[in-house]
């Protein structure tokens, strides 16, 4: 695409010459373009690559040299410039060494190359400290103003490999306007003009005419030559041109002279950024840091216990500079920073003690001071480099980045497990933080987690919503050498966090998902973006690592660099019984390990997520391939409690939901936060304050249109005009599905930059966004689960500073049609046909939970559309579907180990809309997706564009299907190993009717495990809105929900086990330490969700619930009735029953003096349902009759069982006088 241009009355052209240029002294090849509207100014889109970088055409003699990037803005400053020569005439520099000392050695090495790292994060990144932000803008002008005019400067024409006429030209310039000589640049890399494609450097223009803030101009003194290459210099005009390069060709003598005249540029008086003074000074804090490292990094200076360092007068950002490089040092323990460093100036000694010096042991130190002499100033790229230094660092006005550094050491280092350093590596990794990333302190939980990632060890952090967990990599991205690769499932959330890293200053990221590979060429392009290796950290969504063009490019970018680490973030998606579960997350832990590795291993692994029920968790470690015997593997915070968050349920019963929804925003929230609601609606200049409003639809009455035009409508009825719009995946009503995208982008952005106050949403905008001054949220009908509430609330209050308020409005209009579809006993099939309206917002998660679990077969409860869609487009039902998976890959010849390529739809869904043939891909995928369960299909990629897929099957037998579909089964319903064998004895013979057999056993167990899972998750959010009316409620239900104390611990190991031990399990339960009164009905609650039925879970969930202040008598007796239930399919005997109906009974009777005896009638009555325990009832029975201390309560039970045991058995003997 053509850059656009100014309207500079010159021809166009280029030079022809050709050149070889050593590979080894060019730097990296930089990618990336400006966005103009990113408060840093940062390289935003990586939809093209540009130049090389830039080189000079000989060698300068008695120097070694080469341009690279150090940029840096002072803090509180933006960058507001529209091409990305501005910012490269900021950054850009030449490094000029005179002293070469020996290699440097591996910990040397190491330091420098992250040293580098951290001032190379960005082009021009922030320096931390300093004056507090006042917003100023660096123009144009500023850059300009950096450089000084060009009369004093010694031309190093032989450095540059000037020729003929040009030195002579380059004089008469300085002579006639010194400023605009500034900025000519003798024999410029072809490669590095412009805008478009390029290469090695073979070609040289005269001389490049860079002006920051003007458009690119070559200027070529054509002599003799040229007669006889016009044809030539024609075409090679057009290329050029096609860069966005315009071009002055000066074929006499006398045109060059009337161009040297004619070259000016305005003065460069800044204005905008206090005279350029503080620019100034933080580029060059910035630049002397630099040259130490590069001193270094040459030998200049070695290990010592004292460093001397002249040329450059002290800065207070020299100190800052020097903690972070010395916090660093400390982290590795590489002893390269001294103890201290004397800079010198003028006479001036300033001296800079090592805050971590007694924490690094310096290793062959040298007796001597070493001394280094460093030049830090600003000129024309001809100019001769001052001889009285041995380091010089210059800025130069380069019309394109100079390009990065080459990686000295590509080492994955690791922290020794097990050594004492928490306390020192706390200190040392704030020092870098609090430079590199602004962070002053870490949150408790995120040392522990960043230590994980250092020590070399996989793992799994679950910290709360809003606690920090980008910190974890964004700090660990820079404490390793190479690539961060992150997977991120939504594109929101690749966007969020790539403005995130922008808003830093760290502008080596690469975001990559579908909205920027839309067409070939710009598909293209990321692919070249990827192989180009100059990103420090690169997100991708799970789909692209199926696409086989993105693992080559990768694999490429990887050939010369190292992955330092790989993070999955949100990972609850990983997890089939996660609500956000995708097919194409299969195999995603073994990918990245494969796909990153080198000769010395894969990298580090980190999983993020906020909260993961113990299902999700142990999904994530098995999926992600992370050791779940390894202690360090699960990284857990004390607690999950909020405290700066307040809740609020608000049950309408049949009341109309937008009524009470109008009274939770316009009334409720305001007097909560004592806020006005001006503020609320954001109608001053600017939206201070900010909220959310989530909703269950995309489009309807309940979707985020007409929420949001309700909501406008109110505060206009009180006189308010409210800042106001939607976010939502899919396209809501009235916007254009083709631009939607762009759209919702645009809407994320401007929530995020306060300019909008209020955002009416879908779950969609509630994973992975960060926004400190969200004080509110408000739901319009309740989430899915205990935990997608807590997960959508915490997008308020990530100040901890500030209070937030967030509100339920919640109602059902026939509460007993509620009751009976969550009921355990229901039917799948009968909660599939109910009146969804009233069923109220129970219902609407009941319709999203059909839309994961449509059915197992052809008689499926589906809608006529959804019928007749699957009808013409494929088979029904979810069984189904896997065995014709099955059959469309043995017509393709399936067979162990072959690599197969089909179609991704089926001939069928060819005919349907683009939508609808989203869907069945989806279906084909989730299809695939269980014959991986059965061993089948060991990975898949995807060509998007031709709709082929390519199935790569593994070397599968009749013992490998069977040992995958057991480890399957135990995995999701541990405890029943013996049903499940049987299950595998009763496969049949052939081979693939074995296959099928074991596919439809996965099929019915998911909806057997996974469908009442989530059901149960409901249920208790529905208790949570009917119990929990205050906030005390509601927050000790969230955080005994959450818990990972010891009641938790325990359920966890006791759900697992591959054998139910009910005496022994309850004996462990008693000798728990006492919680608070939810803690046993949280953790329960929590484990059912994993694992629905397990007679252990279910005992101590009634037990629990007699422990809550407002425990219910009906729900204990519900969960005693699933609770005999489970005895029988667990296979459980009498003794068990007997087990846990005394330690139930126990517990009522002793729970605070005897408070919940009156419910012992309730477990006496729900045990007499199951005829099987009757003989475990007349004993106990005859035992309570006989007690004369036996309580009231349960003496009534005992005689009404016995009387009923005696109906049951005929016995017409007349009761003794203790029965009576």
């Amino acid at each position: 695409m053509r850059r656009s241009r100014r309207t500079d009355p010159v021809p166009s052209g280029w030079c022809h010459r050709r050149e070889q240029v050593s590979a080894a002294s060019r730097p990296r090849r930089q990618v990336g373009r400006i966005d103009p509207r990113c408060r840093c100014g940062m390289s935003a889109v990586p939809l093209a690559t540009t130049p090389p970088g830039w080189s000079d055409r000989s060698t300068r003699a008695d120097w070694r040299t080469r341009y690279t990037t150090v940029g840096a803005l002072p803090p509180g400053r933006r960058i507001e410039m529209h091409a990305a020569s501005d910012v490269a005439a900021l950054s850009s520099v030449i490094v000029a060494t005179r002293t070469h000392g020996p290699l440097p050695g591996r910990d040397t090495a190491y330091w420098v190359t992250l040293a580098r790292r951290l001032l190379q994060r960005g082009s021009c990144p922030p320096l931390s400290g300093g004056a507090a932000a006042d917003g100023s803008v660096v123009s144009a002008a500023d850059v300009r103003a950096l450089f000084e005019p060009a009369r004093s400067w010694v031309v190093d024409a032989a450095g540059l490999g000037m020729q003929v006429d040009e030195p002579e030209f380059l004089e008469e310039v300085r002579r006639l306007n010194p400023t605009a000589a500034t900025f000519l640049l003798p024999q410029a890399p072809f490669e590095s003009l412009g805008s478009g494609p390029s290469g090695d450097s073979t070609q040289w223009v005269d001389f490049a005419f860079a002006v920051p803030g003007r458009s690119l101009t070559v200027i070529e003194l054509d002599g003799e030559s040229h007669r006889t290459t016009a044809a030539a210099d024609a075409a090679r005009d057009a290329a050029l041109a096609e860069r966005g390069v315009t071009t002055v060709r000066c074929t006499e003598r006398s045109e060059a002279q009337r161009l040297a005249r004619a070259l000016s540029i305005e003065p460069g008086l800044s204005v905008t950024c206090g005279g350029g003074a503080e620019l100034r000074d933080a580029l060059r804090a910035v630049r002397w840091a630099y040259a130490v490292i590069e001193a270094v990094a040459v030998g200049a200076l070695v290990p010592a216990p004292r460093w001397t360092v002249s040329g450059v007068a002290w800065h207070q950002w020299f100190g800052d500079l020097l903690d972070c490089l010395a916090g660093l040092d400390a982290v590795w323990r590489t002893g390269v920073m001294p103890s201290s460093i004397d800079v010198i100036d003028d006479g001036d000694v300033t001296t800079w003690t090592n805050p971590f010096d007694d924490r690094v042991q310096h290793d062959g130190v040298v007796d001597e001071t070493p001394r280094v002499s460093v030049c830090v100033d600003w000129g024309p790229v001809w100019a001769a480099l001052p001889v009285e230094h041995d380091i010089v660092v210059r800025g130069v006005p380069l019309p394109t980045l100079a390009g990065w550094d080459e990686d000295l050491s590509s080492e994955r280092r690791t922290l020794v497990e097990g050594v004492d350093h928490r306390g020192s590596l706390e200190q040392a990794l704030c020092a870098v933080a609090r430079y590199a990333i602004g962070v002053p302190s870490f949150r408790e939980g995120q040392v522990r987690a960043i230590e994980r990632v250092l020590t070399g060890g996989d793992s799994l952090a679950l910290l709360p919503t809003g606690h920090g967990k980008t910190l974890i990599y964004q700090l660990a991205m820079l404490l390793r050498p190479g690539l961060t690769l992150v997977v991120a499932p939504l594109v929101s959330l690749i966007g969020d966090q790539e403005r995130r890293f922008l808003e830093l200053g760290i502008d080596r990221v690469l975001a990559i998902h579908g909205g920027r590979t839309g067409s070939s060429d710009d598909a293209q392009a990321v692919l070249a973006a990827v192989r180009s290796g100059n990103s420090l950290i690169m997100f991708v969504s799970p789909e692209r690592l199926q696409i086989d063009s993105f693992r080559k490019a990768l694999s490429s970018s990887l050939s010369s660099r190292v992955a330092g680490l790989t993070v999955v973030d949100e990972a609850h998606c990983v997890s089939e019984w996660g609500h956000d579960f995708r097919t194409s997350y299969l195999r995603l832990g073994r990918n990245l390990r494969r796909w990153t590795a080198n000769d010395g291993g894969a990298p580090a692994l980190v999983s993020l997520t906020g909260t993961a029920s113990p299902g999700v968790v142990r999904d994530v470690l098995r999926e992600l391939d992370i050791d779940a015997t390894d202690p360090g593997a699960v990284q857990r915070p004390p607690t999950f409690d909020r405290p700066n968050l307040s809740f609020e349920i608000l049950d309408g019963g049949a009341a109309n939901d937008f009524d009470m929804l109008r009274h939770a925003i316009t009334a409720v929230i305001p007097q909560r936060l004592g806020l006005s609601l001006e503020t609320i609606a954001g109608a001053g200049n600017r939206c201070d304050v900010g909220g959310l409003v989530f909703v269950p639809w995309t489009k309807g009455d309940y979707g985020v249109v007409e929420v949001r035009r309700q909501l406008v409508e109110w505060f206009q009825d009180l006189g308010i005009n409210a800042r106001v719009d939607v976010y939502c995946g899919a396209a809501p009503s009235g916007r254009d599905p083709r631009t939607w995208d762009a759209e919702k982008a645009e809407i994320a952005r401007r929530f995020q930059a306060d300019e909008l106050a209020i955002l009416v949403t879908t779950k969609a905008f509630g994973m992975g966004i960060d926004k400190p001054n969200i004080r509110w949220t408000a739901h319009l009908g309740m989430p899915s689960s205990i935990e997608a509430f807590a997960q959508e609330a915490g997008r308020a209050g990530r100040d901890r500073r500030l209070r937030a308020h967030c509100v339920l409005v919640t109602g059902q209009r026939d509460p007993v049609l509620v009751d009976r579809l969550l009921d355990a006993r229901t039917l799948p099939e009968a909660r599939r046909v109910f009146d969804r309206d009233g069923a109220g917002d129970v219902g609407r998660q009941l319709f999203f939970l059909h839309n994961s679990f449509p059915g197992l077969g052809a008689d499926a409860p589906l809608t006529e559309g959804e019928r007749k869609t699957l009808e013409l487009a494929w088979v029904i039902g979810d069984v189904e579907q896997a065995k014709d998976m099955w059959r469309r890959l043995k017509a393709a010849e399936a067979r162990p180990g072959a690599v197969l390529t089909i179609p991704h739809l089926p001939d069928g869904a060819k005919v349907l809309a683009p939508r609808e043939q989203d869907r069945i891909k989806s279906l084909v995928d989730r299809a695939l997706f269980r014959l991986s369960m059965v061993g089948v299909v060991d990975d898949l990629t995807v060509e998007p564009r031709a709709g082929r897929l390519t199935v790569h099957l593994a070397n599968y037998d009749r013992a490998s299907i069977d040992e995958s579909y057991l480890a399957f089964a135990e995995r999701m319903q541990p405890g029943r190993h013996r049903s499940h064998l049987a299950r595998v004895l009763a496969a049949p013979d052939d081979l693939d009717e074995r296959i099928c057999f074991h596919l439809e056993g996965v099929v019915r167990m998911v909806y057997s495990v996974i469908e009442p899972a989530r059901v149960t998750a409901l249920r208790e959010m529905l208790r949570l809105t009917r119990q929990g009316r205050s906030d005390e409620v509601i927050r000790s239900t969230i955080a005994a929900y959450l818990s990972d104390g010891p009641t938790a611990q325990l359920l966890s190991e006791l759900a697992v086990a591959t054998r139910v031990d009910m005496a022994a399990a309850l004996q462990a339960i008693d000798a728990l330490p006492s919680g608070d009164h939810y803690e046993w009905a949280g953790s329960a609650t929590r484990q059912l969700e994993a694992y629905p039925g397990h007679p252990v879970l279910l005992a101590v969930r009634a037990a629990g619930e007699a422990q809550l202040p407002a425990g219910d008598v009906e729900a204990f007796g519900e969960f005693v009735a699933q609770l005999t239930s489970s005895l029988d399919s667990y296979e459980l005997d009498d003794e068990a029953a007997s087990d846990v109906f005394r330690w139930l009974r126990r517990v009522l009777v002793n729970f605070q003096q005897g408070r919940r005896a009156s419910w012992l009638p309730m477990l006496w009555a729900t045990f007499h349902e199951k005829s099987r325990h009757w003989r475990l009832l007349d004993e106990t029975s005859r035992e309570v009759l006989q007690n004369w201390k036996a309580d009231p309560h349960e003496l009534d039970a005992a005689r009404a069982v016995r009387l009923r045991l005696m109906v049951r058995s005929d016995d017409s003997r007349t009761p003794r006088k203790d029965e009576r």
